[in-house]
């Protein structure tokens, strides 16, 4: 009874968690003996012995599971580079729940004699998961607050709660920098148009525009269009665009889809151009890479009806 998680979920270690965990303690272990709820109808004289080491264990439980949670903030910090936020807070109560737990489980079985391993045991995985949840809903509570009062660009992860990094959003779990690095389709010199890494090419690039059956395998066989192009772009993924093709800067890559670029507007996600490779043969979806426009599902083939390059 003494194992409340709610104690250990702030990492400060302040002694006020002592005293609130001698006042949590006391009123638990109080309830227990007597049988109620109401301080009132307790029997004072019987049970004040009760009473008390309930208040001793309590308060040891509250300011140690507070000390600890605090230790597993800063090793978060420190060792994982997770600065608060859901997953510290979590850290934080997952810690000082289980130690704080252990010390209200051996508090609960001295108290009332009952088997002093089991209630450890207990104690710990309650204090455990219970801290663990109010600790991750506490630090995602303090870092959506913090938030609003942040300037653009330093905006804090909702789960760890670092600086958001560029291209992310402040709910992504992988809150690192989202940009192609060394790209593998690349012919000559390498430019960086926006957020596109690219390589130049000039020529005639082949377009699938339908199928035909060979009457002699009775198979379907693409139909090719030859196009002249001159000069051309080629991302990573092997689409072709415009030379001077590029993606606006205020466009952000969308946290659960590569290659898909929009806007955050009320928390949600709009999606404004995306660029897909083609499908393999025998897949669902076109067999030539395409971009969409303004989260359509047309699939546009014409590089030159991409809608931002520099002409």
């Amino acid at each position: 009874m003494l194992n409340n998680p709610m104690i250990y979920s702030d990492p400060s270690g302040e002694f006020i968690w002592f005293v609130v965990g001698a006042v949590i303690g006391a009123y638990v272990t109080g309830a227990k003996a007597n049988g109620s709820f109401n301080p009132l109808k307790w029997d004072w004289k019987a049970t004040g012995g009760q009473i008390l080491l309930g208040a001793a264990f309590g308060a040891i439980s509250g300011g140690v599971g507070a000390i600890a949670g605090g230790s597993a903030a800063a090793f978060a910090a420190s060792s994982l580079g997770i600065q608060g936020g859901i997953l510290g807070g979590a850290i934080a109560g997952l810690a000082g729940g289980a130690v704080g737990g252990a010390i209200g489980g051996l508090g609960n079985s001295m108290v009332f004699g009952e088997s002093i391993g089991r209630g450890i045991v207990r104690g710990m995985v309650a204090g455990a998961i219970g801290g663990a949840v109010i600790g991750g809903v506490l630090g995602g509570i303090q870092t959506g607050l913090q938030n609003p009062k942040l300037p653009a660009g330093e905006k804090l992860n909702m789960m760890t709660g670092n600086k958001v990094a560029e291209g992310r959003s402040v709910w992504a779990l992988n809150n690192t920098p989202k940009h192609i690095e060394n790209p593998t389709t690349t012919i000559g010199q390498v430019p960086k148009v926006g957020k596109l890494d690219v390589g130049e090419m000039t020529g005639e690039f082949e377009r699938t525009v339908g199928y035909k059956i060979n009457p002699q395998t009775e198979q379907f066989e693409p139909i090719s269009s030859f196009e002249n192009q001159n000069p051309f772009i080629v991302t990573q993924d092997g689409v072709v665009l415009p030379r001077n093709a590029f993606i606006p800067e205020n466009y952000i890559e969308n946290p659960f889809r590569n290659n898909s670029y929009g806007i955050f507007k009320d928390g949600k996600f709009i999606e404004k151009i995306r660029i897909d490779q083609g499908t393999l043969p025998g897949f669902k979806g076109p067999n030539s890479s395409h971009f969409h426009i303004d989260g359509s599902k047309k699939h546009i083939f014409d590089p030159t009806k991409w809608p931002f390059y520099k002409k």
